[in-house]
């Protein structure tokens, strides 16, 4: 296994994906199937930082592309994630309160407001935020050597002992 993942990593991660019948055709039906297994898990804690950059020129960033953009439809139109959505939207409103009430309140009304600037700003960031956890999420459950796991020796995690 650990040949192959050489291979994988040494061929710029494209042999593998296409020989495992992933091309970019299917991209979104595993955006689709990665949204709706993780997105009920709330608890996730990754053991490390996911290194989002390691994914860069590799199909994982077109398929963290796709789930980002699944998400942003689902969260602007989709009925299922409006209680998602609003509850997000409340807890940042009110931890936003303990620092700045007055700006808590503004962002509030703005939130809650139809499709506003703030609004489509927190859409955005609250997509991108969930589409790089159920990312990683699905790395570490189909991938352990992946690089944006792991990450490579010598460029360092705090806490994480690296390999000699």
């Amino acid at each position: 296994m650990q040949d192959i993942l050489k291979n994988y990593y040494a061929s710029g991660g494209k042999t593998l994906f296409e020989s495992a019948e992933q091309s970019d055709s299917k991209i979104p039906d595993r955006a689709r199937k990665i949204i709706a297994t993780y997105s009920r898990q709330f608890s996730f804690r990754s053991p490390v930082k996911p290194d989002i950059a390691a994914i860069s020129g590799t199909p994982e960033q077109d398929l963290l592309a796709e789930i980002e953009s699944q998400l942003v439809t689902g969260y602007t139109s989709d009925p299922k994630f409006a209680s998602y959505l609003k509850n997000t939207m409340l807890v940042y409103v009110m931890d936003l309160k303990k620092s700045d009430p007055l700006y808590a309140k503004h962002m509030g009304y703005a939130l809650m407001s139809s499709d506003g600037k703030e609004k489509q700003d927190f859409i955005s960031n609250l997509a991108k935020k969930d589409a790089i956890k159920y990312l990683t999420m699905y790395l570490q459950d189909t991938n352990l050597d992946h690089p944006v796991i792991h990450p490579i020796v010598g460029r360092g995690v705090p806490g994480l002992k690296q390999e000699p």
